[in-house]
């Protein structure tokens, strides 16, 4: 009977224990997945900047997107995104666009005039 006893006070003892320690635990579980996306994330913004058309191989078990919570704005991802997206937009490109997107507006006021 006293055995008994023992391995169900040991037992309620290892239960209260590990949920202690639980919370704790999966914060860190959380903060360590995060680190290892916020890296990813650098370096295949860096890897985009410096003009490699591939990313860099994803860690295993990385997430981009947390699944089924409300998307928080991540200034880095969105980066990320807009290079995957865009390309490397420098100042002299977006001067080009700008200077082509004239000339387009030119060409269509002078066919709006002509009709």
């Amino acid at each position: 009977m006293r055995r008994s006893k023992k391995i169900i006070a040991a037992g309620l003892a290892a239960g209260a224990l590990s949920a202690m320690a639980a919370p704790p635990a999966a914060r860190a579980v959380r903060q360590w997945e995060t680190s290892r996306r916020d890296a990813w994330v650098q370096k295949a913004t860096a890897a985009l900047e410096n003009g490699e058309e591939t990313l860099p191989p994803m860690p295993w078990g990385v997430k981009l997107v947390e699944d089924g919570n409300i998307e928080k704005d991540d200034a880095g991802l969105r980066r990320l995104f807009n290079l995957i997206r865009n390309g490397n937009r420098t100042p002299e490109c977006e001067h080009e666009r700008l200077l082509i997107a004239a000339e387009e507006q030119r060409k269509f006021v002078q066919q709006l005039a002509q009709s």
